[in-house]
């Protein structure tokens, strides 16, 4: 945030400042997407049990969303010592607490009377893709999540540079 601009000026400044790091987090995760694939795919090649190598390829992922995002997105000089089990603690809830619970609230919605009839007459059997739209439902909410826990507990402003 800019603490020299006083009034409407300093509400711009931050909603710029705030576009600037929504997109720097969102090409921090397509590349860190990508690198996960990639390790991914190589490990599975190479005959890496399914299990291990997407834990070995979430972990290299999810490390190097860390330093980016603490050195990029939100500029912050705070102690890895202290943000590093913040942003592994919100991460994991975001992944395995929070976007189990919008799958299947999605799912039920999915699945009621009139979404399905409604679906139907749209695609032939929709219901084979209904774990795939919940899926994309839910990937919003755990980006949402993250984003702002991210920057209000993990790099919070007056550690951000």
């Amino acid at each position: 945030m800019c603490t020299e601009t006083y009034g409407r000026d300093a509400k711009t400044v931050t909603v710029n400042e705030d576009r600037q790091r929504l997109l720097t987090f969102g090409a921090i995760g397509v590349l860190n997407t990508f690198v996960d694939v990639v390790i991914f795919l190589i490990l599975r090649h190479v005959t890496v049990q399914i299990i291990l190598a997407n834990i070995i390829s979430t972990s290299v992922a999810l490390t190097g969303s860390y330093f980016l995002n603490k050195r990029f997105t939100f500029r912050a000089t705070t102690s890895t010592r202290r943000s590093l089990p913040l942003f592994l603690l919100i991460t994991i809830v975001g992944l395995w607490v929070l976007q189990p619970i919008v799958i299947k609230l999605v799912l039920i919605l999915l699945h009621t009377t009139l979404v399905s009839s409604l679906a139907t007459t749209v695609v032939a059997h929709p219901g084979k893709y209904y774990e795939l739209i919940a899926k994309l439902a839910a990937t919003p909410a755990t980006l949402t999540w993250n984003f702002v826990l991210y920057k209000r507990v993990v790099f919070k402003s007056s550690d951000v540079v």
